[in-house]
């Protein structure tokens, strides 16, 4: 009877390590399991629904200069990706703390975003990436409430 029980714990046990290895492991393969658009997706719709961005905000830390270069190869991928991204951070960091944006030259400056090894600020993202693809417009000055965005695609 305690063979038993000892292989069964054995047993069970390797199963719950080979579970945990495996959730650690689909985390970190996550950002390659979806295209980098569909996550910036799929971040701003969590942070306009109030869910738990924390997974996809590790995820977009994952992405490499790679899968950028990669997967945002034409302006519409890279419209769609970063003006996803700028939009869902801006809930996000507003979320944790809306009395940041009391000061906007530190709500927009600071950088808080980390994608392929860098960090970016809203800023950065704005009037470094975006500007150049003329679409001021769907940014978050606009007259459109912010409630009112869902995300764009490619």
């Amino acid at each position: 009877m305690a063979v038993k029980r000892g292989v069964f714990l054995i047993l069970f046990l390797t199963v719950v390590i080979m579970d945990y290895a495996n959730v650690n492991n689909n985390e970190k393969t996550k950002a390659f399991d979806l295209s980098i658009i569909d996550i910036s997706q799929q971040l701003l719709l969590a942070a306009k629904t109030k869910e738990p961005t924390d997974s996809l905000v590790n995820i977009i830390k994952s992405i490499t200069e790679s899968n950028l270069e990669t997967q945002l190869n034409n302006d519409n991928n890279k419209k769609a990706f970063w003006i996803n991204l700028y939009n869902g951070y801006t809930q996000v960091i507003l979320s944790k703390n809306s009395e940041k944006y009391k000061d906007r030259g530190s709500f927009f400056g600071d950088q808080q975003i980390e994608i392929a090894g860098e960090k970016l600020s809203l800023d950065n993202i704005e009037h470094g990436i975006l500007r150049h693809s003329k679409l001021k417009w769907s940014l978050l000055s606009t007259l459109v409430p912010i409630n009112s965005i869902t995300h764009y695609t490619s």
